[in-house]
């Protein structure tokens, strides 16, 4: 029992089994320009207000694919990045369909700049022996963006790897 507690304490819902499970459809989310994006994804039920928060991680995500697994059914989530300066997180709404994928392609747009205010307070002994603390507030400027997404048809079941927004487009050049 102990291992079972501890095996679901580690279980990571950015899932990616080798075949889908039984009255489970996924959602994967990706983003376009590809990049380390640390993902937040909650499900909103706009009848009431309320949201649930289904993802949050302060670290990105491995790959490019944002996976989740989820009874079959019609919801809407609200999709914004932890590690980017956005106007506002987006909504979309996702038709889940058993043994299937849906996708949804998160497009960030550059929007300007922006000031980041950061403060980092430290403490400790002086010289004089007595305590003292220190604050440091830096103002950096820092792209902003917009978010759009897109929901795509529900595709068959495959493994994050082989679904065909996999790999990153390439990037274009103008000259």
């Amino acid at each position: 029992m102990i291992a079972a507690l501890f095996a679901f304490g580690c279980a990571s819902p950015n899932v990616n089994p080798v075949s889908a499970a039984r009255n489970r459809g996924y959602v994967d989310f990706y983003a376009d320009p590809a990049g380390q994006l640390c993902w937040d994804v909650a499900k909103v039920d706009p009848a009431r207000g309320h949201s649930h928060t289904l993802f949050s991680e302060v670290h990105p995500v491995e790959g490019r694919i944002l996976r989740l697994a989820f009874a079959p059914g019609r919801y809407t989530f609200r999709v914004t990045f932890l590690n980017r300066a956005v106007i506002a997180p987006v909504l979309v709404e996702v038709n889940v369909q058993e043994g299937r994928v849906s996708p949804v392609e998160i497009e960030l747009t550059g929007e300007g700049t922006t000031e980041v205010r950061t403060k980092q307070v430290t403490g400790g002994g002086t010289v004089y022996g007595r305590y003292g603390r220190t604050t440091k507030i830096r103002n950096a400027p820092t792209d902003r963006f917009r978010l759009t997404a897109t929901a795509g048809e529900a595709q068959p079941y495959q493994p994050k790897e082989k679904m065909p927004y996999a790999a990153a487009p390439p990037e274009t050049t103008d000259h």
